[in-house]
C-alpha cells in the first residue's frame, strides 16, 4: 500500500514539505501501527483493516493519519473448458475462459512444454497439438488480483491403414480393384506393389494416394488377365504427421 504523503497534520502531496512550528520537515521515516520506522513509503503484506500512519522528519517532527485498506472486487474465473482432454493427431480443440469482470484486464494463453506466449486477445483459443501439451490461462485486474488455471491436452495417435483380404475385378463395378485405404490423417502411399506366389512383382506403384481404386491393381499383368488365387502385398505409407510405416499382407483375386 503506497502511501503518498508527509505528515504535518495534514496529507500533502509526495515529497512536499510542510511546517510545525518552526521545523521544516520532509516525509523522513515511517511506521505504520508499529515502533519499526522505515524510509520507504511501501507497507507490504497489509490485509483488509484500519492503520494508523506515523511519519518522523531527521528532528523528530512526528504526525499520524489513519488509513483504510478495503476488500478490492472479488475476480474469478467463472468458466473453463474443457478440462484435462485427449485428442487425436491432427485434431483441433477450443480452449475458452470466462471471467466474472473483463474491463481492463490483461491476460494470455501460454503453451507451457514451448515457453511460448499466444498472440491473441480472444478469451477462446484453437490448439492442435502434436504431442501431449500443457496450456495455461492467466489474467490480471486493474487492481492487482491474479488467477490463472491450466489444462492438459493429450494426444493420441492411431495409425489406420490396410488393404483388403480380397476383391473381384471382373468388371462389374464392385471390388474390382485392390488398393491401400485409411483415414483422412493418412496421407499417401509411397511404395506399393503386389506379388504372385513365384515372387514375381505383378503390380508397383509410387507416391500415390491411398482410398482411390483408380491408383490400385485391377489384378492384370502386363496387360493380362492374373489367375484366381493368393497374392503377397507390400506397402510404405505415410501420415499428416510425417511417421511412415511399413504394412503386409496377403490378397485373394476371385474371378
Amino acid at each position: 500500500m503506497p502511501i503518498h504523503w508527509c505528515g504535518c497534520n495534514r496529507p500533502q502531496q509526495h515529497n512536499q514539505k510542510c511546517k510545525i512550528g518552526h521545523y521544516e520537515c520532509v516525509n523522513n521515516t515511517k511506521y505504520i501501527d508499529s515502533i519499526n520506522w522505515q524510509t520507504g513509503d511501501l507497507f507490504p503484506g497489509l490485509g483488509v483493516d484500519s492503520f494508523r500512519v506515523y511519519v518522523r522528519d531527521a528532528n523528530g517532527c512526528v504526525t499520524e493519519e489513519s488509513a483504510v485498506i478495503e476488500a478490492a472486487e472479488p475476480f474469478f474465473i467463472t468458466f473453463f473448458s474443457p478440462q484435462d482432454t485427449t485428442i487425436e493427431y491432427g485434431d483441433s480443440i477450443t480452449l475458452e475462459v470466462e471471467l466474472n469482470e473483463t474491463s481492463g484486464v490483461n491476460f494470455n494463453w501460454a503453451d507451457v512444454n514451448a515457453n511460448s506466449i499466444f498472440d491473441t486477445t480472444n478469451f477462446s483459443v484453437i490448439v492442435n497439438p502434436a504431442n501431449q501439451t500443457v496450456y495455461r490461462f492467466s489474467a490480471v485486474s486493474p487492481l492487482g488480483c491474479e488467477v490463472d488455471t491450466s489444462v492438459i491436452i493429450s494426444v493420441t495417435k492411431p495409425r489406420r491403414a490396410a488393404a483388403p483380404a480380397g476383391f473381384t475385378p471382373n468388371d462389374d463395378g464392385t471390388n474390382d480393384n485392390f488398393f491401400i485405404q485409411g483415414d483422412e490423417k493418412l496421407e499417401k502411399v509411397k511404395v506399393f506393389r503386389v506379388y504372385d506366389r513365384w515372387g514375381e512383382c505383378v503390380f508397383f506403384a509410387e507416391n500415390i494416394l491411398p482410398n482411390d481404386p483408380n491408383l490400385g491393381w485391377d489384378g492384370t499383368f502386363k496387360g493380362e488377365k492374373m489367375n484366381s488365387g493368393v497374392y503377397a502385398w507390400y506397402a510404405e505409407v505415410e501420415y499428416i504427421d510425417g511417421f511412415s510405416e511399413i504394412l503386409r499382407g496377403d490378397v485373394t483375386l476371385l474371378r
